[in-house]
C-alpha cells in the first residue's frame, strides 16, 4: 500500500513539472507565417506587397522582413495576432528567398517563415520597321469608324494589388496575388455582393474583394455563386496554442484554411 501511494505521488509531481515546462517553452516561442506570396510562385518584375502575420499570447512587438537574408523592413505591431505588409520591388529577374519572423513583447524571436519565389523578366517588344509609303494617283479611302461593343462578360479592373482567395471571405486561404492594372473576367458574386468570382490569367477561378477594383460592363447579369464549404481553420485553445478545427467557427481569426 505504501509503495502504491508513493508511486501515485511521483506521477502527479512528474505530470505537473512536464506541464510547466511545456507552458514555459510555448511562452518563449512566438510563431510567424507568410501569407503572400505563396512558396513556389512566379512573380513579375514589378512592385509586390509581401503579407505576413505573427502570434504570441503575450503580444507581438514587430515583424521583420528580409530578402535573401538582407533585412528590408520592420513593421511595429501589437496584439496576440498581428498582420503586416511590406512593399518590395525586385531589382532583377531571378530566384529569391523571402523570410519573415515575429518578435514577442518579451523580446523573443520566432523561427523564420520562408517563401521561395521566382521573378520573371519582362517581355521586350520587337520594334516594327517603318511602313513604306507608295505614291499613287488614287486618293486613299475615307477612314472607317469602328465602334467597340460593350463586352458581354463584365470585367474587373484592379486598382490595387489584391489577394485572390479560395472563397468569399478572409477565412479562406489565399490562392494567389494579382497586381494592380490587371483586367479579370467576372463570372460570379457571393450572396451579399461583397466578393467577385473572377478568372485569372492562368485559367483558374478564385474570389477577390469588390473593394479592390472597378467593374466594367453589365454587372446585373453576374450570377450569384454559392460559396465553397469552408475547411478547418486555426483557433487558440485555452493554453493559447493554435489548433485546427473543422468546421471553422464564425469567430475564428484569418490565417488560412487547414485540415485537422
Amino acid at each position: 500500500m505504501r509503495n502504491s501511494i508513493r508511486l501515485t505521488t511521483f506521477l502527479i509531481l512528474l505530470t505537473g513539472l512536464t506541464a510547466c515546462n511545456l507552458n514555459l517553452q510555448y511562452r518563449g516561442s512566438p510563431q510567424a507565417w507568410i501569407d503572400a506570396p505563396l512558396d513556389g510562385m512566379v512573380l513579375p518584375l514589378a512592385s509586390y506587397d509581401i503579407v505576413a502575420h505573427a502570434s504570441d499570447p503575450g503580444g507581438i512587438s514587430q515583424i521583420e522582413f528580409s530578402i535573401n537574408d538582407i533585412v528590408i523592413g520592420n513593421v511595429s505591431g501589437s496584439g496576440a495576432l498581428f498582420n503586416a505588409h511590406q512593399p518590395w520591388t525586385p531589382s532583377a529577374p531571378g530566384k529569391y528567398i523571402i523570410k519573415a519572423r515575429g518578435q514577442s513583447a518579451g523580446g523573443a524571436w520566432s523561427d523564420y517563415a520562408e517563401a521561395r519565389v521566382t521573378v520573371a523578366g519582362g517581355a521586350t517588344a520587337t520594334p516594327e520597321a517603318p511602313a513604306t509609303v507608295t505614291q499613287t494617283e488614287t486618293p486613299p479611302p475615307s477612314p472607317t469608324v469602328t465602334l467597340t461593343p460593350t463586352p458581354a462578360v463584365p470585367t474587373l479592373i484592379l486598382n490595387i494589388n489584391a489577394n485572390c482567395r479560395l472563397g468569399p471571405s478572409q477565412l479562406y486561404e489565399v490562392y494567389t496575388s494579382i497586381l494592380a492594372g490587371n483586367q479579370l473576367p467576372i463570372e460570379g458574386t457571393n450572396e451579399d455582393g461583397t466578393w467577385w468570382l473572377v478568372r485569372i490569367p492562368t485559367g483558374e477561378r478564385c474570389w477577390i474583394s469588390t473593394v479592390t477594383g472597378t467593374p466594367v460592363g453589365n454587372i446585373n447579369l453576374v450570377p450569384v455563386v454559392q460559396a465553397p464549404p469552408l475547411k478547418g481553420c486555426y483557433v487558440f485553445d485555452p493554453n493559447q496554442q493554435k489548433v485546427c478545427t473543422d468546421p471553422c467557427p464564425p469567430n475564428a481569426n484569418p490565417g488560412g484554411s487547414c485540415t485537422p
